[in-house]
């Protein structure tokens, strides 16, 4: 399940909420991650993330991702995806 793949790559603090079903995740990440650098990146690596500042009403930013998983193909492309992110967490 991606909440399991997204706490063992991001760490605990990573959802303040654990969803129960739905088809986005909001990823929180560490203090050192700025969102609008690790949009790019994360394309670079074939994974699709969106930052949280477009969600945000007052275009402040939210140190937050939001994962998308309903379009992928299977639970195992979300998993693959997710762990192909976990680098990126450390390089930037």
């Amino acid at each position: 399940m991606a909440t399991e793949a997204v706490l063992a790559a991001f760490g605990d603090h990573a959802l303040a909420r654990r969803p129960r079903g739905g088809y986005h995740l909001w990823v929180s990440l560490p203090a050192h991650l700025d969102e609008h650098q690790l949009v790019p990146a994360a394309l670079a690596k074939g994974v699709a993330i969106t930052p949280g500042t477009n969600f945000s009403a007052s275009g402040n930013s939210l140190r937050h991702v939001r994962l998308s998983y309903v379009a992928a193909p299977s639970a195992s492309d979300v998993d693959d995806a997710i762990r192909r992110l976990a680098p990126l967490l450390i390089e930037h």
